[in-house]
This record gives structure tokens, C-alpha cells and sequence, in this order.
């Protein structure tokens, strides 16, 4: 007679052994798995962001909580305690973007759980509830203020360096992955990115654009004249093209000196202050004030053209105002 297969209880009985089942699985160890599970299938610095976000929001609301035993209500008094919580420099109130990525993140972790675990999201009918903190509004600069800043930048490398920034919108960590044999001449090949976030004791890691795939990136006159001037001052001194923008040692720029440097040459120009990813905001606002078309524009800087309607939809104040004046004519 042939042996009748058993399978596990589970299967054999999800309605039945659900809640039992779920019993013996801790918000703490399915994190923990969670978290090799995203070594496994994402970048290094969304696992940093998932580990610190575990540490500083998840685990101390519910790491030795069962699954199972999680519920709407616990959502919401968790978050409640998350909105009114000090953040790491002493201030109070974090950004609605931070929020929605710490609300964001929590849902994506028990919708994996509920693939894995005889378990359901408990958010998933849930919506974030509202904040009071005003978003910060996009900033960044025209053309007359960059030329007041880049006029006080006394360092070639850095010259080169935030002028490639502001004619190119391309992220830090793809500027900072680039070598010299990705500069055509009149153009910079993009299909890579540099992180400083990794799993290792390495300081850096080289890896694929955000996209994953790769672009070309046509450059101005100028500033095709102002690389060719850097690259022979590299070579006058000897320094490697590993990098095309490096520092003395031949190695890439550090994050932390480029934001030391940008922050003294932007006092010292008088200019407002801003960040330095708002550079890539300024390349396209430039763009969208001269007129350029909005896929085109997203083609450039390797965002979607859903992302750059959304993300970059204001214009120059002069852009508004003669927007207005077309309701005068006839």
C-alpha cells in the first residue's frame, strides 16, 4: 500500500493553525531575517537604512511582540510616539519625507512577513496619518547666482568639479563614480554610481546607477572647456585617472569634504545657501525655464518622466509671472 505524504500542519490546515503557527514567529526574528533577505536583493544603502530604521523606530515598539498579535491600534500609538519623538540632533519633529519613509518601510516589512509568515499586514488598510510639518520647499540656483559662486572658487579640482555639477544634475554618487575614460569629449557616459554605504570593511563600493541602466549625457560648451582645462592640470601633476574628479592621493572626492568645501565657497560668494543634491534641482529647473521638453529632461538625469512632472513641477519666478501676463492678451 502506498504511503500516504504528509505535509506540514500549516498546509495541511492554514485556517486552522493560523494564529498558532504565527505564534511562535517575533517581530525580532523576522526582522532579522528580513534584513539577510535584503542583502540579498537590494543596494547596500537601503540595508543600512532598513538596519537603522529596525533599530532606532521598529524594534524597540516591537521586537518581542508576535506577529500575529499586532494590530492597527498598535500602529498608530507607535506612530503617534514617532511623530512627538526627538530626533538624533535634540530637535523635535522629523520631515514629512522621513515619516513617510519610516511609515513606508514598516508597510513593505509586513507585506513581506505576510508572504512568508501565516500572518496578515496589519497596515494594510491603514493610512498614514497626517502631519503638521510644512514640506521644504525645493531650492536652487539661477544662473547668475552659480556664476557668483563659481567665481569664488579658487581650487581647480573643485571648480571643475561643482561646475559639472550644476550643468549635469547628475547624482553625487554617479559624478563621483566617473573616470576619465567615460568623458568623450563632448559628453559623459553614466553606468555606475559610488556609495559609501556598504556591508564591508571596504570604504566604498562602485555598483550600478539608481536605474540600472546606463545614459549618455551631453555636456555645454563651457563646461566641456573647463574639463579639458582640469584634466591637464591633472596631468601637469600626475594624478591617476582612476577618478576623474580625485583628490591629492589620487582618490575620489570624500562626501564629507565636498559639503565642507561647498558650504565655505557659498559663504564666501554670499549666495543663499543650499544643499548640494540641490544642484541637480537647478540643472533642471534651468532646463524647464529654457524651454526644454520634460522627457528629454528626465532622459538626462535618469528619472522617470512621472518623476520629473512630480518632483520638479516649479518654474523660475519668472517663469510664474509671465504666466500670468498670458491672461492679459487678447
Amino acid at each position: 500500500m502506498k504511503q500516504q505524504r504528509k505535509f506540514p500542519e500549516h498546509i495541511r490546515s492554514p485556517r486552522r493553525t493560523r494564529r498558532s503557527a504565527a505564534k511562535t514567529v517575533s517581530f525580532g526574528d523576522a526582522a532579522a531575517l528580513y534584513i539577510e533577505y535584503s542583502k540579498a536583493v537590494t543596494s547596500a544603502e537601503t540595508v543600512v537604512k532598513r538596519m537603522r530604521y529596525f533599530a532606532q523606530f521598529y524594534n524597540t515598539a516591537f521586537a518581542e511582540r508576535d506577529l500575529a498579535g499586532i494590530c492597527p491600534s498598535d500602529i498608530y500609538l507607535w506612530f503617534d510616539g514617532v511623530l512627538v519623538a526627538k530626533r538624533r540632533d535634540g530637535k523635535s519633529g522629523y520631515a514629512p519625507r522621513t515619516l513617510r519613509s519610516i511609515w513606508g518601510q514598516l508597510y513593505t516589512f509586513f507585506s513581506w512577513c505576510s508572504t512568508r509568515y501565516p500572518v496578515e499586514n496589519p497596515m494594510y488598510t491603514l493610512k498614514m496619518p497626517r502631519t503638521r510639518a510644512a514640506e521644504r520647499n525645493m531650492t536652487f540656483w539661477e544662473v547668475s547666482e552659480f556664476r557668483k559662486f563659481i567665481a569664488h572658487v579658487d581650487d581647480m579640482t573643485w571648480r571643475a568639479f561643482f561646475t559639472f555639477q550644476y550643468y549635469t544634475g547628475c547624482r553625487i554618487g554617479e559624478t563621483l563614480a566617473l573616470q576619465e575614460k567615460d568623458y568623450t569629449g563632448c559628453a559623459v557616459n553614466i553606468d555606475k554610481s559610488l556609495s559609501k554605504q556598504t556591508l564591508t570593511d571596504a570604504f566604498f563600493e562602485i555598483k550600478s546607477t539608481k536605474t540600472g541602466k546606463r545614459r549618455s549625457v551631453p555636456l555645454p560648451v563651457s563646461l566641456q572647456k573647463t574639463l579639458n582645462e582640469y584634466i591637464s592640470w591633472k596631468r601637469e601633476r600626475g594624478l591617476p585617472a582612476d577618478f576623474l574628479f580625485c583628490g591629492k592621493d589620487g582618490g575620489h572626492l570624500p562626501h564629507s569634504t565636498i559639503r565642507r568645501r561647498f558650504d565655505v565657497y557659498t559663504r564666501a560668494a554670499g549666495v543663499p545657501r543650499i544643499k548640494i543634491h540641490d544642484l541637480r534641482h537647478s540643472y533642471v529647473s534651468l532646463l524647464i525655464h529654457k524651454g526644454a521638453n520634460l522627457a528629454v529632461i528626465a532622459s538626462l538625469i535618469g528619472d522617470s518622466f512621472e518623476q520629473v512632472t512630480n518632483t520638479y513641477g516649479h518654474m523660475y519666478e519668472s517663469d510664474r509671472i509671465n504666466a500670468v501676463r498670458l491672461l492679459d492678451r487678447d
